[in-house]
């Protein structure tokens, strides 16, 4: 059987001594330890979420801006290539104004010239005719005068 006596009191006061002392000195620091662990790995993962949601919000900003970029590039390539356009057809315009001058200053020429050659010409058969006229009568009288 067993016997209850001052020893198993001293014992059961030895072991809560024991207790005491262990919790103390190894249990609560190991405790606190694992809390303090626990506690840098919550904020840890916190931190981590809210790097995950501003990356994310900063990809979509990232995409948000390169989209517009794009349109806005779009729509300068359409306002450019509208503007060459306009400046293509002004400039055909233009030119097409410049050879209507250039075709009426060389149509004046020509008909200058033609012109001029005509009269030339007109002298020049007129002389001749002149010339041939009086070839044609010195052969006439000579004729009549051979006969």
């Amino acid at each position: 059987m067993i016997n209850v006596n001052a020893t198993i009191l001293l014992q059961v006061i030895h072991f809560l001594i024991l207790l005491f002392i262990l919790n103390r000195i190894l249990i609560q620091p190991i405790m606190r330890v694992i809390n303090d662990r626990e506690q840098h790995i919550a904020e840890k993962n916190k931190l981590l979420t809210d790097l995950k949601e501003e990356t994310e919000k900063l990809v979509d900003k990232c995409t948000s801006i390169e989209k517009d970029a794009r349109q806005d590039a779009l729509e300068d390539s359409y306002h450019i290539r509208r503007e060459a356009g306009e400046i293509a057809d002004k400039i055909l315009v233009d030119t097409r104004g410049e050879i209507a001058s250039i075709r009426d200053e060389t149509e004046k020429e020509v008909e200058n010239k033609l012109k001029e050659a005509r009269q030339y010409i007109q002298t020049e058969a007129a002389t001749l005719a002149n010339e041939i006229v009086g070839k044609i009568i010195s052969r006439g009288f000579q004729i009549k005068t051979n006969e």
